[in-house]
């Protein structure tokens, strides 16, 4: 008994939070539903973040699994996440947030409440967020459940809010994040959503299982885990060009549902891409379809204004 995976592995990207990290683990002791591991990736923390852990292995009644890595960024935890994960269902509860006592068991009971022999068109379950006051953080869903992929909520839907997912493991660990060689800042996990949106859709419900602390803020613009700075435009430049390239190649069909978003998407995709040295030819190689690449065509005017405001801005601050 004592190998038996676990339904959920909840898992926690972390750097330099040892303060604030036991807001997770005081939330994970609640739970109503036990069957769970909590996996810690420490993104190469530098105060007594393993100290901590250790001391919670030694006492806690559920199993703690502790991974370290040299500082990337999130992405990289991720991946590094889903090759030791072992529950059925894989989640991401970061480092300075929580959850409510039911979260685990809810997730549990919206899965099942799913048709058995419809469940394979699913990758999860979406949920939403209440703010460190008990306050919700961001509008309720216009029906729920609604079943659709994310992306589908926010565009034809029409209703954006602040969600919490909840992955089967086994389609997740299809879809690692495509890490950028020597870039370890910003990656919107957009990028993975959007790829695992193309085969899957979500159950999304109006039940607020995700705290979110939003009086708190570690050093957002200071290191490599989290955050961006005021000149994010041009320092996490590959992140963006990644997350504008995959809404393009794998999200085109949303297109008559958000035009000027796709249409921006495009032209940044322009900018960031010429920014890192990509050529005209290269860009529309990777967009793929007709339609990508037609809106690229659209978009290029706009492209080029925006890559001739960078350059100013960089020659303004040379000088």
């Amino acid at each position: 008994m004592a190998d038996k995976k676990p339904l959920f592995t909840v898992f926690t990207p972390t750097y330099n939070r040892a303060a604030i990290l036991h807001r997770v683990y005081e939330s994970l002791r609640r739970q109503t539903l036990r069957n769970f591991e909590w996996l810690i990736i420490d993104d190469g923390s530098t105060d007594h973040t393993r100290e901590v852990v250790e001391k919670w292995q030694q006492e806690a009644s559920f199993p703690i699994r502790y991974g370290w890595q040299e500082n990337g960024n999130k992405a990289a935890a991720w991946n590094h996440a889903l090759k030791l994960a072992r529950g059925e269902f894989f989640l991401c509860l970061d480092s300075d947030d929580e959850c409510v006592p039911e979260a685990l068991a809810s997730f549990k009971e919206h899965w099942e409440s799913i048709p058995e022999k419809e469940r394979e068109r699913f990758s999860g379950i979406t949920a939403l967020a209440l703010d460190q006051n008990g306050a919700f953080y961001g509008p309720d869903l216009p029906k729920s459940p609604l079943d659709c992929s994310p992306l589908a909520l926010t565009l034809r839907q029409k209703a954006g809010c602040e969600t919490w997912q909840c992955y089967r493991s086994e389609i997740i660990k299809l879809y690692p994040f495509k890490l950028i060689p020597g870039y370890r800042n910003y990656l919107p996990q957009s990028v993975g959503i959007n790829r695992v949106a193309v085969s899957y859709i979500q159950r999304h419900v109006n039940h607020r299982l995700l705290i979110v602390h939003t009086d708190h803020q570690v050093d957002a613009a200071g290191h490599l885990s989290c955050g961006m700075s005021a000149r994010a435009s041009l320092r996490h430049a590959p992140g963006y060009r990644v997350a504008h390239l995959t809404l393009l190649k794998y999200q085109i069909k949303w297109f008559p549902y958000a035009p000027l978003r796709f249409y921006r998407a495009a032209a940044n995709y322009i900018r960031f891409s010429w920014m890192q040295g990509f050529s005209v030819g290269a860009q529309l190689a990777e967009l793929g379809s007709i339609g990508a690449r037609a809106l690229w065509l659209a978009a290029l005017p706009a492209g080029i204004a925006l890559r001739l405001n960078d350059r100013l801005l960089e020659l303004k601050e040379s000088t």
